[in-house]
């Protein structure tokens, strides 16, 4: 299986299979604008906002070695009174020629989605319900989709910070992609061409304004599935966003996702970094 480190592309030129959904707004650096740096209060209650933003980076070289790469993801979210409601959107594409100048091929291509209703009976207690889908060509996958309820407890949730653990069930569907499915019956390891899990799901997330130009997010999710004693899964999220000038900034992300049991041909452990700016409308 082919695989090119997107972000590896992108952060050599600047010194992709997911710009995590990870959570990116505001942040700043003093060299830009020479703004002092401005700590807002942490005992700050939440307030209600909408926020809204774009992410883009992308890689083309020539010579030697060909490659067009793309990563892109847009950003919702709304808060009003005691509900939330988050939305992400992310695509990584990118295709490479060996050095002997031969036929470009495919070697990063992903699309994911998710949307989050949350609903908060007091600031630090929540139930939500989310529902997430990934495409994933390289992990032999036309689509995994999920359905997530649960609930939440903040240890702290004010303006700037929050740190919480959650639990709930997962309803996982996958459609295989064909080509998968035929290795898997020549390798002597058939499997079906769709599959529905039942699992039990944790997360533990960490989202921090550090000042008025730093946000950074982290979060750790882990997957169990109730029926086949194998399969679990583990996704490491984080992300830093650095605001350079008005409305754009700078996101450094990581991602990486581990699966015990995974398709026959497919490798247990994704890792993927990026380097991109974000554009926040609202």
């Amino acid at each position: 299986m082919k695989k090119l480190p997107f972000s590896a592309a992108l952060s050599t030129i600047c010194a992709l299979s997911l710009p995590a959904f990870g959570q990116v707004t505001t942040g700043t650096t003093e060299v830009v604008d020479a703004k002092p740096l401005v700590h807002t209060r942490h005992e700050a209650p939440v307030e209600n906002t909408t926020e809204l933003s774009l992410q883009g980076g992308g890689l083309v070289a020539g010579g030697n070695a060909r490659t067009a790469a793309l990563t892109g993801a847009t950003r919702f979210f709304r808060r009003q009174g005691a509900s939330e409601l988050t939305n992400l959107n992310a695509v990584n594409y990118a295709r490479t020629s060996a050095p002997d100048g031969g036929p470009m091929d495919t070697t990063v291509e992903n699309y994911q989605f998710r949307i989050r209703y949350e609903y908060f009976f007091t600031n630090q207690v929540s139930a939500f319900i989310s529902t997430q889908g990934r495409r994933d060509r390289f992990q032999g996958l036309n689509l995994r989709l999920g359905v997530d309820p649960g609930l939440a407890y903040y240890f702290v949730r004010n303006k700037v910070s929050r740190f919480w653990l959650e639990g709930g069930y997962d309803l996982q569907y996958e459609d295989r992609r064909q080509e998968t499915v035929d290795l898997a019956a020549e390798a002597g390891t058939p499997i079906d061409k769709d599959k529905v899990d039942h699992n039990a799901r944790f997360y533990l997330g960490f989202d921090q304004r550090l000042d008025d130009r730093l946000h950074l997010f982290a979060g750790l999710e882990y997957f169990k599935s109730l029926t086949t004693e194998e399969d679990w899964r583990l996704n490491w999220d984080a992300s830093l966003n650095v605001s350079l000038i008005d409305n754009f900034s700078l996101a450094i992300g990581s991602l990486a996702l581990y699966n015990n049991n995974p398709l026959p041909g497919i490798k247990q452990l994704d890792v993927t970094s990026s380097l991109s700016f974000v554009y926040t409308l609202l």
